[in-house]
């Protein structure tokens, strides 16, 4: 039996579990097996209500406690990159072009004595350092810069203390997917703790330019354009940036009221690079800054901008998966059952994301509501449970329009 009540005495089709099964079927790795698991699994993802425990996944389809501990630390890994990079080519047609990998870390809380990676790591909700896990993750985002796609995520060791060695894990992280990135991402999106000389030479070594933010402070100055010496070393840099005078800046639109822009290619001494540098002020108050900056040279300004402005999108990933698909309720302690537990709560809301948009082919701009997405599935659930039951067909011309008004109970107009 898959997802409780689907099985062949049930010939109802839902078409979330036929879009992912038809996802799976293209993955040949997977033997038979592992894909009605996974069917099983993912689907309680989709509706489950309360906490994404095994013992609650079970109730609402999944295989038993046992089972999913068993194919989440088994010997067969789940390609979790494969599966979302198969779901965006069905959702291709509806998709703008992927532009850019963005990457951040987001914090889990989390306790017990024996869980792998567990540590004190930085909570940005709370301002403060706290016991839990950290995950990295890496997401796809598309051209207009609207929407973002989980692509992988990876814990990171707790016994990784300073910055500069978790930076480094951050890059191994982007240089285990890089293979699988398609071509036309080209540039890498990330914060202000992203930016370090570590990070920004392993990007370009792997063939791709780095978009992220610098401090106000930061150390530049500019390149030398005058006349050259007859003899020794040509002369590159110039004098040092001075943030109060921009008359050796291009002036920049920033796109909306009140908001001064300038742009400019330096040199950073610390990175050892040119940058497209851009500087964004409230009119009048240069010292309220913000500094963006890209190792792509060719870029303009506000391309600059563009892109940093839409790695936002990868923190809506984070806030969506710990409300809706269980991101923070995983029980697992050993390192592959957690591994398992992340990904697979970022592929659930990647499904809901893909069918919210499969089913606004027409609208793609209508705002997406995981709550009630989830809620649908749910109402759904119980409403085939219960005509399944009593013996009744749904797709009967007297059951349909209630079925149809029963299932969007509690659901949001959008």
């Amino acid at each position: 039996m898959v997802f409780g009540l689907y099985n062949s005495s049930n010939p109802i089709p839902w078409c979330l579990m036929s879009f992912l099964s038809l996802i799976l079927s293209k993955m040949s790795s997977l033997s038979t097996p592992h894909r009605t698991f996974l069917v099983g699994l993912l689907g309680a993802f989709c509706c489950f209500v309360g906490r994404a425990t095994r013992t609650n996944l079970h109730r609402y389809g999944a295989p038993s406690p046992r089972t999913q501990h068993r194919w989440a630390g088994g010997k067969q890994a789940m390609d979790w990159t494969a599966f979302n990079l198969q779901l965006l080519q069905e959702v291709k047609p509806h998709t703008q072009e992927l532009q850019a990998v963005a990457i951040d870390a987001t914090f889990v809380p989390k306790s017990g004595k024996k869980t792998f990676g567990l540590g004190t790591f930085w909570d940005g909700c709370q301002s403060r350092a706290r016991k839990g896990l950290e995950v990295s993750l890496l997401a796809l985002v598309e051209a207009d810069g609207e929407r973002a796609w989980a692509l992988n995520a990876l814990q990171t060791p707790a016994e990784l203390k300073d910055k500069l060695n978790r930076c480094t894990h951050y890059l191994s992280h982007l240089r285990q997917e890089r293979p699988h990135l398609p071509a036309s991402v080209r540039h890498v999106l990330a914060d202000g703790l992203y930016a370090n000389q570590a990070f920004v030479w392993g990007v370009l070594d792997l063939d791709l330019h780095l978009v992220s933010k610098l401090r106000r402070n930061a150390n530049l100055r500019y390149l030398y354009t005058g006349p050259q010496k007859g003899r020794g070393r040509p002369r590159q840099y110039d004098v040092k940036v001075d943030f109060e005078d921009w008359s050796r800046w291009e002036p920049l639109e920033s796109g909306s009221a009140g908001l001064q822009g300038f742009t400019a290619v330096v040199n950073h001494p610390d990175l050892r690079q040119n940058l497209r540098v851009v500087v964004l002020f409230p009119t009048g108050q240069p010292k309220k800054r913000r500094v963006l900056m890209s190792t792509d040279v060719a870029l303009s300004g506000a391309q600059v901008v563009s892109l940093y402005a839409s790695r936002f999108q990868i923190e809506f990933l984070f806030r969506d998966a710990k409300q809706f698909t269980g991101l923070t309720d995983g029980q697992s302690r050993d390192a592959k059952g957690l591994h398992f537990h992340l990904n697979a709560s970022f592929a659930a809301l990647n499904l809901l994301r893909a069918e919210h948009l499969l089913e606004h082919t027409n609208h793609t701009q209508t705002p997406v509501s995981i709550d009630s997405l989830k809620r649908r599935h749910f109402n759904e659930l119980i409403l085939r449970r219960l005509f399944f039951q009593l013996g009744l067909d749904p797709s009967s011309e007297k059951i349909q329009p209630v079925f149809d008004e029963v299932r969007q109970l509690g659901c949001l107009a959008a």
